[in-house]
């Protein structure tokens, strides 16, 4: 690692090195943002830094507060003047003393933190600003800008959080949700069951709690969806390149193919459909949604919300074609000589994992793996696996399918996980949740056979465990403790350890396909080893979120809008497509910087957050009526109330 002229980020001063991963730097002059500076190359213009960052802040400013509308203005203006030659040493006393108040008086944290470079320039290089009113002379910069806030950052769509949350604060749901659906085409489906790695990353938690992200992505779906009509027409965010329906059917782009109707392939289809494009879904089910609708059980996602959300992605243009299985009914081979130009590919991951225990290789009477159970629980069979069952897992899958035994009407339904309950992928809500219902839980037990009398089960055995030594992460691994293992009655076995994508055909057809089930394809395009095949989500990934497979198609569909075009797309879909490779980019890095960029919301700390209202555990079953009910109106008003705008502007001089 080279070293540094200066680094002043999180407002700790450091000339030798810096704290940031040297890879993340390869190729990077300058930066200057929210949390200071850092420059490598003392060639760097420290005014001309300082300029660009100011450009970006006074360009993304709301404008709603007068400190940042106005005073980001004035600052841009003398600095540009001092970068010019023009003005006084005291012109730079009052840039200090500005920035230093529009600091203390901004109403969020953009304007807030947006100052530290500012002030962070004059504190460090205050010769450099003496030397152009000197020389009356500067060499402008080369530069490029991401502005994103820690929620935005940390979805993997790049959804936008704080600007959806302050057009609910207006009332301006219709707009709101059209700026959900520039990036996630299912606003209600995600709004029920994102993982929503946005609140993890929001910045209250640092001092109460982290707001309802993705409840509030709910609010914008269900006020549209229930009050349709009750909003003037505005001129609202419409996606960037979207073509009206007339000019599509005038100038029809090229026809695509997509496999599988999950959250991937439906983001592929709807962002295609909205530029032009023809696509068709094919999928094998009898039923739209993919994993959305036989993965997640009704009481989590009302198959209505899934159905009229598909619906609006038919509307724009899609084709749905169900019941048509490739390999059986159709090749890839097929699909290119029926004129498709290209093929997206999101089968998911629908098969179930052997949990590699004795008697599971004899398919007794009363074993299945979740999925396969899920499956048939969505699809209206709603028959007992049996009287007694005990699910073996602990992610949200395993705990979806006891709270469906549960509902269903089995007498016993128990869950088993080989670690504590702090370390179940499905998160501790989930857990409660389940109990609450009637599930049993079982906490560092492991599976060690299954037993069988007749071809039926008629028992399961654990091992208790017990957490040993940590290991070089810190992370302790379940050892058995000796003599201690115990057998629960049941006369069903669920296993829901994991999926994998169904693809022994495509490696056939010759497509790369890891040892895991996935598609090997290029980690920035998706595209696969035949040139016009691509595939994302689950497919790719493995079992992932709802988010993830739909972050995924999108970029895939802005991927293979540049190949029906040659290598480059239309002007504004481009500017689209280079956003998301920048934030891409440009990520790790961001993530890195807000480690270290200090605190900066102590004014605002000891709002906690509202709750949204459920149905009472004893009217939950049986059946599968929808728990969450929503916020009542003022309560999601105050809710958004506590989202502090935290946009952040960096500015990176590249080699």
């Amino acid at each position: 690692m080279r070293e540094i002229v200066l680094d002043s980020w999180g407002g700790i001063e450091r000339r030798a090195n810096t704290g940031i991963k040297p890879e993340l730097l390869q190729g990077i002059r300058a930066i200057a943002g929210w949390g200071g500076l850092i420059i490598l190359d003392k060639d760097i213009c420290a005014v001309e830094l300082t300029k660009s960052l100011l450009e970006v802040v006074q360009k993304e400013s709301c404008g709603k507060c007068t400190p940042c509308r106005v005073g980001t203005k004035v600052l841009l203006d003398m600095v540009t003047d001092i970068s010019l030659g023009k003005g006084t040493s005291s012109d730079i006393d009052r840039i200090y003393e500005l920035s230093g108040g529009i600091k203390d008086t901004a109403l969020c944290v953009w304007g807030e933190t947006a100052q530290n470079a500012v002030k962070d320039s004059i504190t460090y290089f205050r010769e450099e600003y003496e030397a152009h009113l000197k020389e009356k002379r500067c060499q402008p910069l080369f530069y490029q800008s991401i502005t994103s806030a820690p929620c935005q950052n940390a979805c993997p769509a790049y959804c936008d959080p704080p600007a959806y949350i302050e057009a609910i604060l207006e009332r301006r749901f219709s707009q709101g949700r059209d700026i959900v659906m520039e990036t996630i085409p299912l606003p209600g489906v995600l709004g029920r069951v994102c993982f929503h790695p946005c609140e993890t990353a929001c910045q209250r938690n640092k001092y109460d709690e982290p707001i309802a992200i993705c409840q509030l992505k709910r609010v914008l779906a269900d006020e549209v969806r229930n009050f349709p009509n009750k909003e003037e027409e505005v001129d609202g965010w419409k996606f960037k390149g979207r073509i009206s329906k007339e000019e599509r059917k005038k100038n029809a782009k090229a026809k695509v193919a997509i496999v599988g109707s999950g959250p991937a392939g439906l983001a592929v289809a709807y962002y295609m459909a909205l530029i032009g494009y023809r696509p068709t879904v094919f999928e094998s089910l009898p039923v739209l949604g993919g994993m959305l609708r036989v993965g997640i059980p009704d009481f989590r996602l009302p198959q209505d919300i899934l159905d009229e959300e598909i619906q609006e992605i038919a509307d724009e243009g899609v084709e749905f074609k169900l019941n048509t299985r490739i390999g059986e009914d159709f090749t890839i081979d097929d699909l290119f000589k029926d004129a498709y130009e290209a093929v997206f590919v999101a089968v998911g991951a629908h098969k179930g994992l052997k949990l590699g225990i004795p008697g599971e290789e004899e398919s007794p009477k009363g074993y299945v793996d979740a999925a396969s159970f899920l499956r048939r629980v969505s699809m209206g069979d709603q028959t007992k696996p049996g009287d007694k069952v005990v699910v073996i897992g602990g992610g949200s899958v395993a705990f979806d399918a006891v709270r469906d035994c549960v509902r269903i009407g089995c007498k016993e339904s128990h869950l088993a996980y080989r670690r504590t309950k702090d370390e179940a992928p499905a998160g501790l809500i989930e857990l409660h949740e389940a109990e609450q219902e009637g599930a049993t839980l079982h906490f560092l037990a492991a599976p060690l056979r299954i037993l069988i009398k007749d071809g039926q089960i008629t028992g399961i055995e654990l091992q208790r465990m017990e957490l040993g030594p940590p290991d070089e992460k810190g992370r302790r691994a379940p050892v058995p403790i000796e003599g201690s293992t115990f057998v629960i009655e049941c006369d069903s076995v669920i296993a829901a350890i994991g999926q994998e994508p169904e693809t022994d055909y495509f490696r056939e057809t010759g497509l790369n396909v890891s040892r895991k089930k996935t598609f090997e394809v290029n980690p920035v395009t998706f595209e696969t080893n035949r040139p016009g095949v691509y595939a994302a989500g689950d497919a790719v990934l493995g079992p992932a979120t709802v988010v993830e497979a739909i972050g995924t198609g999108h970029r895939a569909a802005l991927h293979m809008d540049r190949y029906l075009n040659g290598g480059k797309s239309s002007p504004d879909v481009e500017k689209t497509y280079e956003a998301f490779m920048l934030q891409d980019r440009f990520n790790k890095l961001i993530q890195e910087l807000t480690k270290i960029e200090g605190n900066s919301l102590e004014a605002v700390k000891g709002r906690f957050g509202e709750r949204m209202l459920c149905i009472q555990h004893e009217e939950r079953v049986p059946g599968f009526r929808e728990i969450e009910c929503g916020f009542p109106r003022d309560s999601y008003i105050r809710e958004a109330m506590r989202c502090t705008r935290c946009y952040r502007s960096l500015v990176v001089v590249p080699e």
